[in-house]
């Protein structure tokens, strides 16, 4: 479970943003 490795892929990098960092609905870990 490597993130370098799920960096590269188009659709993990999706998920990663999915996690609530733009919108932050979902995870808003960044969201606040």
């Amino acid at each position: 479970m490597r993130v370098d490795e799920l960096s590269p892929a188009p659709g993990s990098t999706k998920a990663k943003k999915r996690v609530g960092r733009g919108i932050g609905g979902k995870g808003g870990k960044t969201a606040g």
